[in-house]
């Protein structure tokens, strides 16, 4: 029983997240206070790591946020999911006149 709970941990950690299934979680996360939340990648596994990209430099209560949401869609059992944010500047529109 303890080894079949081992194996299936393991075999967890070497799972990659299809872009469909990132992007619906992206879809469904609300953003962070004064900012936006540009895009979800999943850049390694064993662990799985995931990198936020925000416009806003965020709290560690909404990268927990990201992180229980990752788990409750992607099914992660027993598997430490961890995420990294990236904060790029939003981009200005140009008036053009």
């Amino acid at each position: 029983m303890l080894l079949r709970t081992i194996l299936d941990v393991d075999q967890e950690t070497r799972r990659t997240l299809p872009k469909d299934a990132l992007e619906a979680i992206l879809r469904h996360l609300r953003p962070p206070d004064k900012g936006t939340i540009i895009g979800l990648k999943q850049v390694q596994i064993r662990p799985p790591i995931f990198r936020a990209t925000v416009t806003t430099p965020v709290k560690k209560s909404y990268v927990q946020y990201i992180r229980n949401t990752i788990r409750t869609y992607s099914s992660y059992q027993g598997v430490p999911i961890l995420v990294r944010t990236k904060k790029v500047h939003k981009r200005q529109r140009r008036n053009v006149s």
